[in-house]
């Protein structure tokens, strides 16, 4: 049988556009279909403390996801956080973190994405499944599983529509837990919308994690050169068979109402002129970035590549041009107490516009990152600085770029003209 390499897999308001023009939709029939979407945690808790906890998982997360074989990492710090925590990198023992601090015990990194409801096989059995534009395979926890805890467990026998491949996987989590098992093909449908023959991983046996997540597996959104499976994506089978009407899928990403739209830019969230910029490479969602000012006119940094990622909760970027950007933030300083590349500011400020734009877009505007996005919270109760949500992570080739940006706007990945949107939100 054939060994696949280690995966590193993932672990994921109104827009704020400083220029818009209300567009009413035309009145014809929408051809794509929705999927709710939920997210369990965030980066912050109800008492308003940073969940330090959730931010040690989703570093970790995030320097295995984009770490490939050989390399050296992403390089996020954790070391001050595992300390504070009491979770080693592994995160598998460790104390709960004391009142002062803020901590809900340990997070699965699944548990900071957003997911919905997918079917499988000739059956229709339902899976929660995470949704993640930073990854391009899908995977399953198996019936053979003996410790997958409490998730649904996808049973290819059961299936008419399922045959094995001959292949197998080892998938490698942020957290260093692991899962094995065997690549087969069904049926798999979301929204109304079927993919024949997708290739879905099923997990035989899992160590670490997976047993407590909420969810019990993931469906990726990239291109399918990303494919650690070396096959075809979920929505490029789609497109391959001619299903959805448009090769575009959009998100929703808020409070309440969030959702997943298959099959067209005509999403009923949408609002005003969707503001589109050519995909860079096709691999990740991978775009160029002209500036990311402060105050709407201090540029502190530009020209740099950002891959657009569903399933990262941060905004990371290179350290020069992050040391920059803090450098125009009024009182904002390094946080030696969270780990070096963090940043922390005065909690009462009042923030400048922090906007991006993108490179060569059809509409050229600034897009603001939702101030209470960027605010992560307090680190320690009664602290006085507050921790920002652009982070440093060393000289990595591109900026991640999600939710701390992405959440409160409607954003767009058309496969059939390769590019981004960005767009606001219908109240």
């Amino acid at each position: 049988m054939h060994l696949l390499p280690l995966l590193a897999l993932p672990l994921l308001a109104s827009a704020l556009p400083l220029s818009h023009s209300s567009q009413s939709k035309p009145h014809h029939p929408r051809t794509g279909s929705s999927i709710p979407l939920s997210k369990t945690f965030t980066l912050t808790l109800p008492s308003g403390l940073l969940n330090l906890n959730g931010l040690l998982t989703q570093l970790s997360y995030l320097n295995t996801k984009y770490s490939p074989p050989g390399s050296l990492g992403l390089g996020l710090d954790t070391s001050k956080l595992e300390a504070k925590t009491g979770l080693g990198a592994r995160g598998r023992k460790g104390r709960r973190q004391n009142g002062q601090e803020g901590g809900v015990g340990m997070t699965d990194y699944k548990d900071l994405m957003w997911y919905g409801p997918v079917s499988v096989g000739s059956e229709g059995q339902t899976f929660m499944l995470d949704f993640d534009t930073g990854s391009a395979d899908m995977f399953l926890a198996g019936s053979t599983c003996p410790n997958c805890g409490n998730h649904t467990l996808y049973n290819p026998s059961s299936s008419s529509t399922s045959t094995p491949t001959s292949q197998n996987f080892t998938l490698k989590y942020g957290d260093g837990s692991q899962a094995t098992g065997m690549i087969y093909r069904d049926t798999v449908t979301i929204g109304g919308m079927t993919a024949q023959q997708q290739a879905v991983g099923a997990a035989s046996y899992e160590t670490g994690s997976f047993s407590r997540d909420v969810t019990s597996g993931l469906l990726g959104l990239a291109y399918p050169s990303l494919s650690a499976f070396n096959d075809t994506p979920f929505f490029s089978t789609l497109m391959a068979q001619g299903t959805p009407d448009s090769g575009v899928f959009a998100f929703k990403l808020s409070d309440t109402g969030s959702e997943l739209w298959l099959g067209g830019s005509d999403a009923p969230f949408v609002q005003g002129p969707i503001d589109w910029t050519p995909v860079t490479k096709q691999k990740y969602w991978e775009v160029g970035v002209d500036a990311l000012r402060v105050g709407y006119e201090d540029t502190a940094a530009g020209n740099f590549s950002a891959i657009i990622d569903t399933g990262t909760t941060l905004v990371i970027g290179d350290s020069a041009r992050v040391g920059a950007f803090y450098a125009l933030i009024p009182g904002a300083k390094e946080d030696a107490s969270v780990g070096s590349g963090f940043y922390s500011f005065p909690c009462n400020a009042s923030l400048p516009g922090i906007t991006l734009e993108f490179a060569n877009a059809s509409q050229g505007r600034p897009w603001e990152i939702d101030p209470e996005m960027f605010n992560l919270g307090p680190v320690r109760t009664g602290s006085s600085d507050c921790l920002g949500g652009i982070v440093s992570q060393g000289n990595y080739p591109f900026w991640i770029v999600g939710d701390v940006f992405l959440k409160g706007k409607s954003v767009l990945f058309d496969m059939d003209r390769n590019r981004f949107g960005v767009a606001g939100i219908v109240q």
